[in-house]
């Protein structure tokens, strides 16, 4: 009877399935022995104890994995959106080191502009200061031939 019961235990229902027949048909045996029936429903209450406590083992351990994966998927994402922090940090840092140095090649520009400028004015002070002097001792040669 147990051999054909438990070929016909639909795939889905597994262990339990097979557990339920198991059951049945120790029942039936309890029932048949009567002056067994006593101590086989000691031993049958001691495996579904132990039976209890392993699907509650197993209930916890599953509860457990659950919050460990759970906990894994909130790492991952908490890794990923470090990376993209340091990764967007990088990119604001390359940003700012092009922004710093096309201004330093621009205050460069300016700097030679202004230095040639400087050359530029203190040529021509130059010539002023030689022109100045030159009409001042223009003048005082005058004033000596006037004098």
């Amino acid at each position: 009877h147990l051999s054909f019961e438990l070929r016909h235990v639909p795939a889905n229902e597994g262990t339990a399935g097979r557990l339920r027949v198991a059951r049945e048909a120790f029942e039936m045996l309890i029932e048949g022995f009567p002056s067994y029936g006593p101590v086989l429903a000691t031993v049958q209450a001691h495996y579904e104890a132990r039976i209890d406590a392993l699907e509650n083992d197993m209930a916890r351990y599953e509860a457990a994995e659950r919050s460990v994966q759970e906990e894994r998927e909130r790492a991952i994402a908490a890794q990923d959106a470090c990376k993209n922090e340091v990764a967007a940090a990088k990119a604001d840092a390359d940003a700012e080191r092009r922004r710093a140095a096309a201004a330093e090649h621009k205050t460069g520009e300016e700097a030679a502009r202004l230095r040639r400028r400087i050359d530029e004015l203190e040529g021509d002070l130059e010539v002023a200061r030689r022109e100045a002097l030159q009409e001042r001792a223009a003048r005082r040669e005058a004033d000596s031939n006037t004098e």
